[in-house]
């Protein structure tokens, strides 16, 4: 049978789309959201929420399972992507559920693959910098460059062969609010990660010898 969209934001009461399919949730990219506002400024978020949208369709298409939308939402346009986790500041995943749910337990039962997903972020918790590299590929292969490259919005998609499987875990970069076309974004964006990113030297050799191999 169909299963809901929950949407949720930090401080709102989930909002359930009774005939949507998905196999978990979708996400608000809620920067967008504020009062309600007419003319040029209205204007110029409907432009900024459809140019993230082409983005996010460029660089991942439906690969969540969900193809990413736009909905009216406190009288303005927001950008719907599929729920991912998310890395901490400290370029860690947490193993707590509660961790990635603003709205307490937004998925109710309907989270029945977490055990099998919790040990999955344990382990690839420890492979930050791989998966950094590759979810900055990802973007660069696009034809984009991210510009607001952090750890924060370095995540993990819950990607489904099956239904019933459990998800593979798929690195991608979010907030695609500040992107831009650049034929040459995974120099700029290495270069950015190296000097601000990361600390370790360890870390520095891994992610070079991955780019020195791409």
């Amino acid at each position: 049978g169909q299963k809901k969209f929950k949407f949720f934001m930090n401080v709102e009461e989930p909002y359930v789309d009774e005939t949507a399919e998905s196999f978990t949730a979708m996400k608000i990219n809620d920067s967008n959201i504020g009062d309600g506002e007419s003319g040029s400024s209205s204007n110029s978020n409907s432009t900024l929420v459809n140019a993230e949208l082409q983005a996010w369709i460029a660089m991942y298409g439906d690969l969540g399972g969900c193809a990413p939308f736009i909905a009216t939402l406190a009288g303005r346009e927001a950008l719907v992507v599929p729920f991912a986790f998310c890395f901490n500041v400290n370029g860690r995943l947490s193993s707590s559920l509660s961790s990635y749910l603003p709205c307490d337990d937004s998925f109710g039962s309907e989270m029945n693959h977490w055990p099998d997903i919790q040990s999955q972020l344990l382990a690839l918790s420890a492979d930050a910098v791989k998966l950094l590299f590759t979810a900055v590929v990802r973007v660069a292969d696009a034809g984009y460059r991210h510009n607001d490259i952090k750890w924060e919005h370095l995540a993990l998609l819950p990607v489904f062969a099956f239904k019933s499987s459990t998800p593979r875990l798929e690195p991608i970069l979010v907030d695609l609010a500040d992107v831009e076309k650049d034929p040459n974004g995974l120099k700029a964006m290495a270069a950015y990660i190296l000097d601000n990113m990361l600390h370790i030297e360890s870390d520095k050799q891994e992610f070079t010898k991955l780019l020195l191999q791409k």
